[in-house]
């Protein structure tokens, strides 16, 4: 998991639209995708300020448009892009986080900091050694 946990809202948060209390009972880490749930990959940023990976958007243009899958915004693609802009700031972010907790190098996954594999593949590998050594 990258340092910080997941993000937690606070305790008396409400919408910003009303003074609707928000339902805070799941707490999300800011640095998953949405559609994917997996960590952002060449994140783009729609212009309600949601953002989403790249891949998790490819294709979903119509008429130039993207509506966001969170609160339904639309976002016009410019001079025909077929993806809005990058989201930098969370790319930074992104790369800081891969700096102090690195995926596996097999599957992406993070176990812990400073790991080459995760225990997933590190098993996986050792039981593929062992049944080839067993072969000879």
């Amino acid at each position: 998991m990258i340092p910080g946990g997941v993000y937690h809202f606070t305790d008396n948060a409400t919408s910003e639209s009303s003074n609707v209390p928000v339902d805070t009972s799941h707490a999300r880490n800011p640095l998953l995708c949405y559609i994917c749930k997996d960590y952002f990959s060449e994140p783009c940023l729609l212009s309600c300020y949601h953002t989403f990976c790249s891949r998790c958007l490819q294709n979903k243009s119509v008429d130039n448009k993207i509506s966001c899958p969170t609160c339904g915004s639309s976002t016009a693609m410019k001079d025909n892009c077929l993806l809005p802009p990058p989201d930098t700031v969370m790319r930074h972010l992104i790369d800081l986080a891969n700096t102090d907790n690195p995926p596996c190098s097999n599957c992406d996954k993070r176990d812990r900091p400073s790991m080459f594999f995760c225990n997933t593949c590190v098993f996986v590998n050792m039981l593929s050694l062992f049944l080839l050594a067993m072969e000879y």
